[in-house]
């Protein structure tokens, strides 16, 4: 019987994926689980279709990360903070903060968890940092952390 996997099955297939198996493991087990579909004509379009329509928004996002990685390393995020006498901040500048900061001047929507901190930035001064974009992209960004007097 050809159908169309609807999740991910060990030792069958991925999600999406048309595949012929026997008739008994797809009328007894898999279709009453709802795991697969009978694979038809219009079905297997459909999918071809919604398969054609998530790679164009793939290549457009990877479009949108790139020109992004080529503007930040121009970029400089600048943050003030309370200090002790020694430099030190009251707070540090995190993940959130400098995602957020980002988004407010490119106008993207880029997630907290794409910029790598080794450790919290609580020193005046100025800071290089990696963001990972996704999509095997990744660039730089300066930031620069100044009391408030």
């Amino acid at each position: 019987m050809r159908v169309i996997l609807l999740q991910d099955i060990k030792g069958t297939g991925r999600r999406g994926d048309v595949k012929d198996i026997s008739d008994g493991f797809a009328r007894n087990f898999l279709i009453p689980q709802k795991l697969v579909e009978p694979a038809t004509e219009q079905k297997i379009g459909a999918l071809k279709a919604q398969k054609e329509q998530e790679i164009h928004k793939h290549e457009k996002e990877e479009a949108a990360l790139s020109k992004l990685a080529k503007r930040l390393p121009s970029m400089l995020l600048e943050f003030t903070r309370k200090t002790d006498k020694s430099g030190s901040t009251f707070g540090s500048v995190s993940q959130k903060d400098i995602a957020d900061e980002i988004n407010k001047k490119a106008e993207v929507n880029l997630s907290p968890s794409a910029i790598v901190l080794e450790h919290p930035l609580k020193k005046i001064g100025e800071h290089a940092l990696v963001i990972n974009l996704g999509h095997g992209l990744k660039s730089r960004v300066r930031v620069r952390i100044r009391s408030i007097e």
